[in-house]
């Protein structure tokens, strides 16, 4: 009997439909085996705003040997293989022997689009010239995958494809003026940097393209009537959206744009270090057609929740004390801060801001900075931790936790790619108080920590509502993390502490219930390195029912802090 290798390549939830390739290699021996693969592309995939993958209608795929020194299939490499997309999957049929490992490649797109040259899948060029001059249309979207496959027996599994370019949408808070309503003509958008070769084996660009890069287009990129960008919660009027290849996986560039007015002229902006991700969307939104244009940076993952915020908004220069800029600010602000140092006793009260390093870790705070009552964002700084963190802020409650750099009450707060140096055993980083009664879900008052560096004795102490992930921690003499309980035993809350790393053996999480309790509190402790531990008070294990604990990888309780 004939054995294939059924590959089914589809492409945002498309359902597959039977189409043999014309061509295939010869029968292998009498090992072969029947193998089928889904490869897919998320069903979450179903607005403009990631784009509609129902402009893809046809799969191109190379078949090569493990070591990548030779093309397997198509036999004849001067050849494309490809089977045409039906109801938004397509189905590749080979022969293959068993007991041997293949490389595939995988790429879909709108066979018409004319932007990419798929002769040579390993590297796939990007014709600029076509896409700079059609913005706003998602025809050109496109997505890849490589896998590599060893064939002992059947397989069911799912490959899922993956976009390899950035997506740079602009977005309008408001369409009017004293004048009257906006009307939109000729866009422009213009980035310098971008590559014109996709590695598809390594992922990255290759070949930067010889200057800058306008993408035109007339009008908005989509109908406001029937379509808006949303993005970090609001939704916006869409300007412009166009698709870009970075030499890196992720990268900063500067991005010029002109937007022609009806009855004004034409609306410029210039901003610099800009982060374009694969496979991520950026979106540049706010008040793009006034003079007091305030804009934001929002970058969202394709498939997942909004991972990160950075802004362009208010220049912080450390001449002037950031606690006067916050005074200054409006909530919801975001504020950049320049490179320099800022000392003194800061506090954010009553007041949602984003406070950013113009050029991470060279904006560097070495007061105090309290936080209360207000969603808080803090990303690309350094904190350097001395005796001065000793020091009040004026507020009864932040006070309490008077020996941290960054004390927090009844505050939702995210702390980002952030550094923090200098902790001892009395002075440390992170104290997230909270009220002890009153946080009541695992949505309030909460404290996010991510891909931040610790180095010195004390890094974070914290109520139980915390998530800790991809943080380095050095010269710890203290656990990363301390956990205290609430006084309200009807808390329902969460303990995320992964894919973090110690350069010595500590503790990763201890639990201190002293008085408080932990009840109703899930623990999820895993993939961390020399610290992948959680520790407990067994005096009062009665505070910490019914609390779950879950792990990943080689965790182990033990019993301290008696």
């Amino acid at each position: 009997m004939k054995k294939l290798l059924l590959i089914a390549a589809a492409v945002a939830g498309m359902s597959v439909a039977a189409s043999c390739q014309k061509e295939a290699p010869a029968a292998g021996n009498s090992g072969d085996v029947t193998v089928s693969i889904s490869v897919e592309v998320p069903n979450v995939l179903e607005t403009k705003a990631i784009a509609k993958a129902e402009n893809a209608d046809i799969v191109y795929y190379e078949v090569w040997t493990a070591d990548w020194k030779k093309q397997l299939y198509p036999v004849d490499n001067t050849k494309l293989a490809s089977e045409p997309v039906v109801d938004k999957k397509a189905t590749v049929e080979l022969t293959l022997v068993a007991g041997q490992t293949y490389n595939f490649i995988f790429w879909a797109q709108k066979e018409t689009c004319g932007a990419y040259d798929v002769n040579e899948l390993k590297k796939v060029k990007v014709d600029y010239n076509v896409i700079a001059n059609a913005g706003n249309s998602d025809v050109f979207d496109a997505y890849y995958d490589v896998e590599t496959i060893t064939v002992n027996g059947p397989i069911n599994q799912t490959i899922t494809l993956f976009r390899p370019f950035a997506q740079l949408n602009f977005g309008a808070s408001r369409m009017d003026s004293d004048l009257g309503n906006i009307t939109v003509g000729e866009t422009e958008v213009t980035v310098t940097g971008l590559a014109t070769v996709f590695n598809t084996i390594d992922g990255l660009g290759e070949t930067e393209y010889a200057g800058a890069v306008t993408f035109k287009a007339t009008g908005l990129a989509a109908d406001p009537n029937v379509e808006k960008l949303v993005t970090n919660n609001s939704e916006y009027t869409w300007v412009a959206m166009d698709y870009m290849l970075m030499m890196d996986d992720k990268t900063n560039v500067t991005v010029t744009a002109a937007f022609e007015v009806e009855e004004i002229g034409v609306v410029n902006h210039n901003i610099s270090s800009v982060p374009l991700q694969k496979n991520y969307r950026t979106n540049i939104v706010g008040d793009l057609f006034t003079t007091d244009a305030k804009l934001q940076i929002v970058i969202d993952p394709a498939f997942e929740e909004p991972d990160y915020i950075i802004g362009v908004g208010t220049p912080v220069d450390n001449k002037v004390s950031l606690q006067e800029s916050i005074n200054k600010a409006a909530s919801g602000d975001v504020l950049i801060l320049a490179d320099g140092v800022y000392e003194g006793v800061t506090l954010i009260e009553d007041k949602s801001l984003t406070l950013v390093a113009a050029n991470p870790g060279k904006a560097v705070i070495k007061g105090k900075l309290g936080v209360a009552y207000q969603p808080v964002t803090l990303k690309g700084l350094a904190f350097e931790v001395t005796s001065d963190t000793a020091v009040n802020t004026g507020h009864q409650y932040v006070d309490n936790a008077n020996y941290y750099i960054i004390p927090i009450y009844c505050a939702d707060v995210t702390v980002e790619d952030c550094v923090f140096t200098g902790m001892t055993d009395d002075f440390g980083a992170i104290y997230y108080y909270a009220n002890t009664s009153g946080a009541t879900t695992e949505n309030l008052e909460k404290l996010t920590v991510k891909n931040s560096s610790f180095d010195g004795g004390r890094a974070i102490r914290s109520r139980a509502n915390v998530e800790v992930t991809g943080c380095e921690f050095t010269g710890l003499i203290n656990p990363c993390l301390q956990i205290l309980g609430f006084a309200n035993d009807a808390l329902k809350s969460k303990v995320i502490f992964t894919g973090n790393t110690s350069d010595n053996a500590v503790n990763g999480v201890t639990i201190k219930t002293t008085n408080y309790k932990i009840s109703n509190v899930d623990f999820n402790v895993g993939g961390n390195t020399n610290c992948n531990t959680i520790a407990y008070d067994t005096k009062k294990v009665s505070n910490m029912n019914p609390s779950t604990f879950t792990y990943s990888g080689e965790v182990t309780t033990m019993i301290v802090e008696p």
